[in-house]
């Protein structure tokens, strides 16, 4: 029996198994291969409007923006379908009742109970640091609890702003001290984490657990390196297993073989001459560098 997918399986288990017991969602089973299965449930989604104070006429309008936005053709593929209907989720369906109405917005999402849509909490409250400053500022502080911070922000290509930007960093005030349990999630690991950058950043916060994400290791030092920065992997889901799971489809590479062998050069040269009779032995010079 293969074990391709067994690790998400148990995820996606333990996930449920949260929003169940801690959450208080209701689990409406797997609908994998359900009758009419569908990625916008009409009837769920009416019910919940209906109990929000939304009248019928916007319910049925939001569903046609909905299923819109789901829409997949000739203009639309699934990436861009999904960003539609996230937008929507985000900042609610815009509609205008009826002539002369004003617009109206319809919620999708709950946010007087924010605890059930943690995933947007992050598009909210964050905070983006601005400098090195800002950053050795904040991490000084017990607020906020979620902090954004492109490493290229502090600086360019050029090793001397990489190097100024990390001896600012190494001169902390008298008083700093990193509040709270830290965890520093690092995405695309392989490409920021392997020299003086990442040193910079264990030194100012030497308690704090670095967890890598990495999706394409493009060099094999690269894959060796990340495994010394951060450790064993946590969990790998390989490409082969994504192909079995249907999420992506199989790469396939065709190799061929060109036969550019001349049999006759001499042939070649006779064929050349003929064809450029007339031209200048500059201009044939410059034709055969072509």
């Amino acid at each position: 029996m293969t074990e391709v997918g067994q690790p998400e399986g148990a995820t996606q288990k333990r996930i449920i198994e949260l929003f169940q017991n801690h959450l208080g969602y209701s689990y409406l089973g797997d609908w994998k291969h359900r009758e009419n299965n569908r990625n916008i449930e009409a009837q769920y989604l009416t019910q919940w409007l209906t109990r929000q104070g939304v009248n019928d006429t916007l319910i049925n309008k939001t569903l046609r923006e909905l299923d819109k936005a789901a829409a997949l053709g000739e203009t639309q593929n699934l990436y861009d379908a999904n960003k539609a209907v996230y937008r929507l989720l985000r900042y609610g369906v815009k509609i205008k009742p009826g002539a002369g109405e004003q617009t109206q917005t319809v919620w999708l999402i709950d946010w007087e109970n924010p605890e059930n849509n943690q995933y947007y909490i992050a598009e909210e409250v964050s905070l983006k640091t601005k400098s090195s400053d800002n950053l050795i500022n904040t991490l000084n502080q017990n607020d906020p609890w979620l902090i954004c911070s492109l490493i290229q922000k502090f600086g360019n290509h050029s090793q001397d702003t990489t190097n100024e930007f990390i001896d600012s960093l190494q001169q902390l005030p008298s008083n700093f001290s990193p509040k709270g349990n830290l965890f520093v999630f690092v995405d695309e690991c392989h490409r920021t984490q392997s020299g003086k950058l990442h040193t910079a950043m264990k030194q100012i916060l030497p308690n704090a657990l670095f967890i890598g994400f990495t999706g394409t290791p493009l060099l094999k030092q690269d894959k060796r390196r990340s495994i010394e920065v951060f450790g064993e992997y946590i969990h790998t889901y390989k490409f082969d297993e994504a192909v079995t799971d249907g999420i992506v489809l199989d790469l396939r590479y065709e190799a061929r073989d060109i036969d550019q062998t001349l049999t006759s050069p001499q042939k070649i040269d006779r064929w050349f001459e003929a064809k450029t009779r007339g031209l200048s032995e500059f201009a044939k010079t410059q034709l055969k560098k072509k």
